[in-house]
């Protein structure tokens, strides 16, 4: 907004100005108002994206799985987690149960705290509240899991900007 406003006071003070002076209009120069064809970037486009935070990473993993799991959708999630076995693991047994016509009733799960536990490689101990989750496949038993909270080892890798899951463990 500030920014708005001084470019505002830029095109405008010439013009006020000019309009309160007492000499021959003809003499006098005419403000030129900018070419509002011509573009000029937005803050937002000259910046350089911002890095993402371990933290940030492994709460966006997390509301990942989550969505993979209430959808059967694990493109994203193995996305955020190549060469991590533990990852490709979980995203197979959610796909089985939606490729067997399965339901899962789940509504999330809440990081409730980040540890670093060793910087090289990013490693970091994770609390994971989670809720009632329940499983039906056509032919089997329902299976329910009740709302728990949880402990993992996270280990993830730096790319770029962000960072990618390399493994992660119950402990």
């Amino acid at each position: 907004m500030h920014v708005r406003r001084a470019l505002a006071l830029t095109v405008l003070a010439p013009l006020l100005l000019a309009g309160c002076s007492d000499g021959d209009p003809e003499a006098e120069p005419t403000p030129k108002m900018p070419d509002s064809s011509s573009s000029t970037p937005t803050p937002t486009e000259s910046e350089s994206p911002e890095v993402e935070s371990a933290e940030d990473f492994i709460r966006r993993w997390q509301a990942t799985a989550d969505a993979m799991v209430t959808t059967g959708n694990a493109k994203e999630f193995l996305r955020m987690s190549p060469g991590c076995q533990a990852c490709a693991t979980y995203a197979e047994q959610v796909t089985d149960v939606y490729e067997k016509s399965g339901k899962v009733t789940f509504s999330g799960s809440e990081v409730v705290e980040v540890k670093e536990d060793a910087p090289s490689p990013p490693t970091f101990v994770v609390e994971v509240r989670a809720a009632r989750l329940s499983i039906e496949v056509p032919g089997e038993d329902p299976r329910v899991f009740p709302a728990a909270t949880q402990r993992y080892r996270m280990t993830l890798e730096r790319k770029g900007d962000t960072f990618v899951m390399r493994q992660y463990s119950v402990i």
